[in-house]
């Protein structure tokens, strides 16, 4: 069984915008050992990748991994049926892969499908993804990069345990991107049981079972302790890596904003099993106007009911 010591932390780069020199500086100078390169598309098509490894190295930050755009919806969806926007997805992550291959930046986390209102459509979606992220596992394999797959929360597609599996087993190559905030139709415990040996990656942060919201680990309701040693008996020994802003979040009022010293010590709390003394509450009103699952328990059960 593995040691949650030995996870190092992570940030990324999705809460500050950019994978600028000033990002690198930040992070070595808070001592984040490790990056994952994700930000909007239109800055994403711009990347000086030469420059991003230039200034890894200099900085001496790992760079762990690359999050692909997933938006705007209507021209990235591995899903597509209607075939443009597929297509034009598939090629962006080839052109990722190809410089990753180069930077050797080994994890590239993809979501698979959008959120979908149309369950008509929802088995042609699944299958297009599942061709897709097959190809591009083949694509990345003889360049190092790995393809992995992110947990949807709400309508998207790999929203459950199951529609994980199926699309992870579209090809041998395929892993895991464990998104701990995006599970609302199964339990923590049950999906690192079901996935442990696939999951590569991580997105840590926490949420109230009702919808995504991105806090900080110890702000929402997930039991960390037991999800951590969940991870530490499937073997897991990546980053972990923190998908959640510092400064302030709109589904929690906190006393103050959240610096880079709150996150080590978050982190440091989390590997030693610790509790991280929150300073923060949810905002009830940005909360229920914001949710997706009205019965949370009816997934995860009587434990996993807030408070």
């Amino acid at each position: 069984m593995t040691d949650a010591k030995n996870w190092k932390i992570g940030l990324s780069t999705g809460w500050q915008g950019k994978a600028s020199r000033e990002t690198f500086e930040f992070y070595r100078d808070n001592g984040i050992e490790n990056i994952e390169v994700s930000m909007g598309h239109d800055n994403f098509l711009k990347i000086d990748w030469d420059e991003v490894g230039k200034n890894a190295r200099e900085c001496g930050i790992n760079l762990w991994s690359v999050h692909l755009p997933f938006m705007p919806y209507k021209i990235i969806n591995f899903g597509d049926t209607a075939g443009p926007a597929r297509e034009y997805t598939i090629q962006m992550a080839k052109n990722a892969i190809d410089r990753m291959g180069e930077q050797k930046i080994p994890h590239l986390v993809i979501h698979s499908g959008v959120d979908m209102f149309d369950p008509e459509n929802r088995e042609k979606c699944m299958q297009n993804a599942c061709d897709a992220l097959a190809e591009l596992a083949e694509y990345g394999a003889p360049k190092g990069v790995t393809i992995c797959i992110e947990n949807m929360p709400r309508t998207g597609l790999g929203n459950t345990v199951e529609e994980m599996k199926r699309l992870v087993n579209s090809h041998p190559a395929l892993r895991v991107c464990f998104d701990t905030n995006h599970l609302l139709r199964n339990r923590h415990v049950d999906f690192i049981r079901e996935l442990g040996d696939k999951i590569v990656t991580l997105h840590v942060s926490d949420y109230d079972f009702h919808d995504e919201r991105h806090v900080f680990p110890y702000e929402g309701d997930i039991k960390w302790i037991e999800l951590v040693e969940e991870l530490e008996k499937v073997n897991y020994n990546g980053v972990w890596m923190y998908e959640c802003g510092l400064g302030e979040r709109k589904a929690v009022i906190r006393e103050r904003p959240v610096t880079a010293a709150d996150l080590k010590e978050n982190h440091r709390c989390l590997m030693n099993k610790e509790v991280w003394p929150k300073f923060s509450k949810w905002d009830e009103e940005f909360c229920k106007e914001h949710t997706f699952i009205e019965n949370p328990e009816e997934f995860h059960g009587p434990d996993y009911k807030r408070g």
